[in-house]
C-alpha cells in the first residue's frame, strides 16, 4: 500500500491535455504530490530514476517507441510503483498491450475529476484501476474470444467458491499471504489454485487477472 498523497509523473506529449491535468492534480493536495512531466520517452525514463514517482500517469499514444515500450522500460526502472495508462484511446489491442508491458491500470481521458482521485487512492491501496468503457472493451473482446469454434473445447468457467474468493482478493490487490490468511487456507494453496485459475483462462500474471475479474464483474 502506497501512503498519500501520491507522488505522480505525468507523461504526455500533448501539452495543452499535459498542463490542464497537472492543474488539475495540484487541486487535490491530499491525494496527490505532482512531481514532474515528460513529453517524451527520454526525458520520462530520466525523471524516473531521478524522482522515483509513486505513480506515473501514461500516455499510450506517444510519439516514437510508443506509451507500451515506455510502461515497459518503466517497470524495470520502478518495480514497485504504478504505472496507469491515461489514454484516450479504449481499443482493446491497445489495453492489452499496456496489461502486458506491466501497466497497473488503464484509465481514458473521459473519466471525471471525482473519479480520477478515486481510481488514484484505489491504486494506491493495490487495486488494478480500469475505466467503465475499457472494462466494457475487455468484456466484449472475452466475450468473443470465449465463443468456441467446432470441436473447440470451452474455456472451464471459475464456479468454484474458492476460486471466486481468490479471484476477487486478487482484483483488490491481496498478497497471497493476506489471501491464504483471510481464507484459513495454506500460501500454498493459494499459489496452486492461481496456477490452475491462469492456465485455465490462458492468462499469465495476476494483473491480467484481475483485469478479467474486472471486465467479468465476479
Amino acid at each position: 500500500m502506497l501512503p498519500l498523497p501520491l507522488r505522480v509523473l505525468i507523461v504526455d506529449d500533448h501539452n495543452m491535455f499535459r498542463q490542464a491535468l497537472a492543474s488539475l492534480l495540484k487541486s487535490r493536495p491530499d491525494v496527490v504530490t505532482l512531481v514532474g512531466e515528460a513529453a517524451d520517452s527520454c526525458r520520462a525514463l530520466e525523471l524516473a530514476r531521478e524522482l522515483r514517482p509513486d505513480v506515473v500517469l501514461l500516455d499510450v499514444l506517444m510519439p516514437g517507441c510508443g506509451g507500451t515500450e515506455i510502461a515497459r522500460q518503466l517497470r524495470s526502472i520502478l518495480p514497485k510503483s504504478k504505472i496507469i495508462m491515461l489514454s484516450a484511446s479504449s481499443e482493446y489491442e491497445h489495453i492489452r498491450e499496456a496489461v502486458v508491458a506491466g501497466a497497473d491500470g488503464y484509465l481514458t481521458k473521459s473519466l471525471s475529476a471525482k473519479k480520477l482521485f478515486d481510481l488514484l487512492q484505489d491504486a494506491a491501496g493495490g487495486k488494478v484501476v480500469i475505466t467503465a468503457d475499457v472494462a466494457a472493451a475487455l468484456f466484449e473482446q472475452i466475450a468473443h474470444s470465449a465463443q468456441p469454434e467446432p470441436g473447440a473445447e470451452a474455456v472451464p468457467e471459475l464456479l468454484d467458491e474458492l476460486d471466486d474468493a481468490i479471484c476477487r482478493m486478487v482484483a483488490d490487490g491481496a498478497t497471497n499471504a493476506e489471501i491464504a490468511k483471510a481464507l484459513g487456507i495454506s500460501p500454498h494453496t493459494v499459489r496452486s489454485h492461481l496456477s490452475q485459475i491462469l492456465r485455465a483462462l490462458g492468462l499469465e500474471n495476476r494483473t491480467q487477472l484481475a483485469v478479467y475479474v474486472k471486465a467479468h464483474r465476479l
